[in-house]
């Protein structure tokens, strides 16, 4: 739930079908070792934004454990969550899209957090990046649901193999929303 609130922001996880990991973030200001957004293992701060502690990755894998075919391969191909459909976490609206940032090779560079879409929830926003090259299906000004499909899990962002980025962040100064 947001600060202040009673209501949870995030109604339903975003990944429907399987079983799904959080590797990086969601363990709050406390959380040494899970949240490298905020605070490295040794509990030193990596980020001045202060909202990075809802920060979440979350990584498709089998009843098994692994995530991948073979140990960690250099095909997004091969990653079980790469393609899974995302689903709107809240009930809002698009407040923005970024698109057409190519799938990059695990374990290299891609661009910041690659293809993404930041949803309006409440007084919130919801930002899901990491998304698949042209598999966006929102445009800003759509309203989503719980059943809303707006994207499939990609390997776009800054990042070692393909997973979903949650970001949860409240409205910023001058009324603009996150990014």
């Amino acid at each position: 739930a947001a600060a202040g609130r009673e209501e949870p922001l995030v109604r339903a996880f975003p990944l429907r079908a399987g079983m799904h990991v959080a590797l990086n973030g969601g363990n709050g200001l406390d959380g040494l070792g899970l949240n490298n957004y905020y605070q490295d293992w040794l509990g030193r701060k990596t980020d001045t934004d202060q909202q990075m502690i809802y920060s979440l990755d979350v990584v498709k894998m089998t009843v098994e454990g692994s995530i991948s075919k073979g140990i960690l391969p250099h095909d997004y191909n091969d990653y079980i969550g790469f393609l899974e459909i995302v689903y709107s976490p809240c009930i809002g609206t698009v407040d923005y899209v970024e698109d057409g940032h190519h799938e990059a090779k695990p374990f290299s560079e891609g661009v910041g957090m690659g293809n993404l879409i930041v949803l309006k929830c409440v007084d919130n926003y919801i930002t899901l990046s990491n998304l698949r090259n042209g598999s966006i299906r929102v445009k800003p000004g759509d309203e989503v649901n719980l059943t809303s499909m707006i994207a499939m899990v990609g390997n776009t962002a800054n990042n070692t193999y393909p997973h979903l980025h949650l970001q949860a962040k409240a409205k910023i100064a001058g009324g603009r929303s996150p990014g």
